[in-house]
């Protein structure tokens, strides 16, 4: 939540959706757009995605995304091994695709990012992974964004 009787004069203050940048997991068959750490709710287009328990300011909860594409990378440091690494094993994925999100609701700032109540994909611009090149456009169709 946001504590508007701590916010000084002259910081910025932003009302709707704040763009921010995220990782997520993708599925082939059937498709499917998966946060890294949940298998039960897939990512749909027409809806926001809601997390489970609101952001608080001294928790963990909240969609997680980073303040800037850099911050994003260097968090995942080398996309491919991602999906070397886990595709077969803890979290199935037939590979991850880059992108922004928008972000609203309660929203938490943190050092790198932001952890929030809602979010919307907003653009995908890179896949890694099986299919790739397919799936970043199948799933730009799918959600109808760029």
């Amino acid at each position: 939540m946001i504590d508007f009787t701590a916010i000084r004069a002259g910081e910025e203050i932003v009302i709707g959706p704040l763009t921010a940048f995220r990782f997520w997991r993708y599925r082939l068959v059937p498709l499917q757009l998966l946060s890294w750490c949940l298998d039960e709710r897939s990512w749909l287009p027409n809806e926001p995605f809601e997390a489970d328990v609101p952001p608080e300011l001294y928790s963990t909860h909240g969609v997680h995304a980073y303040k800037t594409t850099q911050g994003l990378l260097d968090y995942i440091r080398d996309p491919q091994a991602l999906v070397d690494d886990f595709g077969l094993g803890l979290r199935k994925m037939d590979g991850i695709v880059l992108g922004s999100v928008g972000l609203w609701g309660a929203v938490v700032i943190c050092k790198n990012g932001y952890r929030a109540q809602y979010a919307r994909p907003q653009q995908f611009t890179q896949a890694f992974g099986n299919q790739a090149d397919e799936v970043l456009a199948r799933l730009r169709a799918y959600f109808q964004i760029i």
